[in-house]
């Protein structure tokens, strides 16, 4: 049996494991939280013959954007890594699942893809993958609601997660990994 953690239950948690940093009512909805957009912004230049997958690669193929004041545009077509705001912490009884927002979802921008799954005891930023299908231009700002963090009680797991991406801030996004 699935058990969705509920606003109350985001509550008490929030209060014990500081599940989110930082915390702010106003974005806890009945069944999640909504994440925010951080500062940052990570997008891959474009090349024109086929690049191998390695860190090195997209280390060198990426630029990170501080839209801070400036705030970033989306256009058409456009994959980018979106941070969160907040930091995350999953205790061992948790997962956490990120969902797109329906209101981004109906104006074709997909928040996720595929990798929205946050394994017990991860802590750190959230790198989101950010598409615009649609053929409008976004312009996106810290603090814009960007998605829906959504906790799952779990058995306790044996061994919680201890990969790269663990306590990773957002200007990491592109240095670890693959």
């Amino acid at each position: 049996m699935d058990v969705i953690i509920p606003d109350w239950g985001i509550k008490l948690l929030q209060r014990k494991y500081k599940l989110l940093e930082p915390f702010d009512e106003r974005y806890l909805g009945p069944n999640g939280y909504d994440l925010r957009l951080g500062s940052q912004v990570t997008i891959l230049e474009p090349i024109e013959e086929p690049v191998r997958v390695t860190r090195k690669e997209l280390k060198q193929r990426s630029r990170v954007i501080d839209i801070s004041t400036t705030g970033f545009e989306l256009k058409p077509k456009q994959f980018a890594l979106f941070s969160t705001l907040e930091y995350i912490r999953v205790p061992r009884f948790l997962v956490a699942i990120v969902w797109n927002r329906s209101s981004l979802a109906r104006l074709g921008i997909r928040v996720r893809g595929d990798a929205g799954f946050i394994d017990s005891g991860f802590e750190g930023v959230i790198a989101l993958e950010v598409y615009n299908d649609s053929e409008n231009t976004y312009i996106f700002h810290t603090g814009d609601k960007i998605a829906q963090v959504v906790f799952h009680l779990t058995l306790p797991c044996l061994t919680p997660y201890k990969g790269v991406y663990k306590g990773q801030k957002s200007w990491e996004i592109m240095s670890r990994g693959v």
